[in-house]
């Protein structure tokens, strides 16, 4: 496809015309998250106001919180990095994070590699990764690390690593 990200049913009717068959991701542990987000919603006082009470919802501390798993290293001069989100819950449907972000989530290139954890939101419109990568080529890594997270309202982590250092 020359497309660079595909969701919901497209991304699905793409996924049959290529030849792969139905997959169900759902464990037991994650139907029991989702039911519980369901009471949740159903619940009259995150109804108020529409949108407002699932955004209530969304934002209440620790609410079915889940982690994000990164990784950054510098090896024989060269960088490389990983990241999987845990994703957040609610969320609604189709609803694309900052890890397939270019930029957002991950960014690495020949100076350094960075990795990102918090709202997904949040992290993809600052396009967070590349804008530390940005900064750390000539910069201290820890100081643009901790400039950075301390424009966040909500909890972020950044770990990095460039040429000279690694936090």
């Amino acid at each position: 496809s020359p497309h660079i990200i595909l969701a919901g049913d497209g991304a699905t009717k793409f996924a049959r015309i290529m030849g792969h068959g139905f997959h169900d991701p759902e464990t037991e542990k994650s139907r029991a998250v989702r039911q519980k987000t369901l009471e949740k919603l159903d619940d009259p006082s995150n109804q108020e106001d529409g949108i407002a009470g699932f955004r209530k919802l969304v934002n209440a501390k620790n609410y079915l919180s889940t982690d994000t798993v990164g990784a950054v290293t510098r090896v024989s001069g060269r960088f490389a990095g990983a990241v999987s989100t845990g994703g957040s819950s609610p969320m609604l449907r189709g609803r694309v994070g900052d890890v397939p972000i270019p930029g957002a989530g991950i960014y690495v290139g020949d100076e350094g590699a960075v990795v990102a954890t918090g709202v997904g939101e949040e992290i993809i419109k600052r396009i967070l990764c590349h804008r530390v990568y940005m900064r750390i080529i000539e910069d201290s890594l820890l100081d643009v690390l901790r400039e950075e997270i301390s424009c966040f309202a909500h909890p972020v982590g950044l770990i990095a690593v460039n040429r000279k250092e690694h936090a």
